[in-house]
């Protein structure tokens, strides 16, 4: 089984991701959604939250204030730090057992998203680490559209490793600029770990194939781009967005 580890700033376009992932048939597991399994009511996770944080945090049907934790959390990297302790080590039993399970069942590829991929320390753990990006104004823009302040923008970026420092980690880059709801065909054809470079050239048009300079490309695009970046470690490739049938999961596998 080939597994991926997809991640991102927030706000960046892993959601949409993995929701195209899953339309074409795709075995996705999102680890938000594991972290909120987690803390449901009854859940040892969520005992311990509270003992930690203290009663607070549970609305008068016990379920957990994401809110009121948020607000402990981003404001003090103790408290962070803390939180982290408890679901961590949690939620990466669950998708390593769930990755087992798949590769028990004969799944052929599996996708893993992690928005601390990096920070936790996990990306010896897939076989492609993948970054999905976009300019810091289209991803402000994007917060702001949740209602997030400009404070809690910056509380929770400060949480991760900046930007950059993931795209140039990852063995991929996927760039998200624009709207990417009509871009639904590309991973099912991109997916593929034998697709070659002469039937990227087919599908997607010119290609620029050098590694450093698609690098450049992408950091350089964090402060203004429309492009869509796709990368690899050893050969990548810098595309402009000329089709709906590009999307932010067309870089998933190069």
């Amino acid at each position: 089984m080939r597994v991926f580890g997809l991640t991102g700033g927030i706000g960046m376009g892993k959601s949409t991701c993995a929701a195209l992932l899953r339309e074409r048939g795709v075995s996705v597991i999102d680890t938000d959604e594991l972290a909120r399994e987690l803390v449901e009511p009854g859940q040892p996770a969520l005992t311990e939250i509270v003992n930690a944080f203290g009663s607070d945090v549970l609305d008068s049907a016990q379920t957990l204030r994401r809110d009121v934790l948020a607000e402990i959390v981003f404001n003090n990297s103790d408290a962070r730090k803390e939180l982290e302790a408890i679901l961590h080590p949690r939620i990466t039993k669950a998708w390593v057992d769930q990755l087992a399970r798949w590769r028990a069942q004969g799944v052929a590829t599996a996708v893993v998203v992690i928005p601390l991929l990096f920070e936790t320390k996990a990306e010896s753990r897939f076989d492609v680490t993948v970054c999905v990006a976009c300019s810091p104004g289209t991803q402000l823009a994007r917060l702001r559209e949740r209602g997030w302040s400009p404070e809690e923008i910056q509380r929770r970026s400060a949480a991760q490793f900046p930007v950059a420092d993931k795209l140039a980690r990852a063995g991929r880059v996927i760039w998200t600029e624009g709207s990417v709801a009509a871009s639904s065909h590309a991973p099912s054809c991109l997916l593929s770990s034998h697709l070659s470079l002469r039937s990227l050239r087919s599908r997607l048009g010119k290609l620029a194939l050098s590694t450093a300079r698609m690098r450049t490309k992408a950091l350089a695009s964090l402060q203004s781009s429309s492009r869509i970046a796709i990368g690899h470690r050893a050969r990548c490739a810098t595309v402009r967005r000329t089709s709906s049938s590009l999307s932010c999961a067309s870089a998933v596998s190069v």
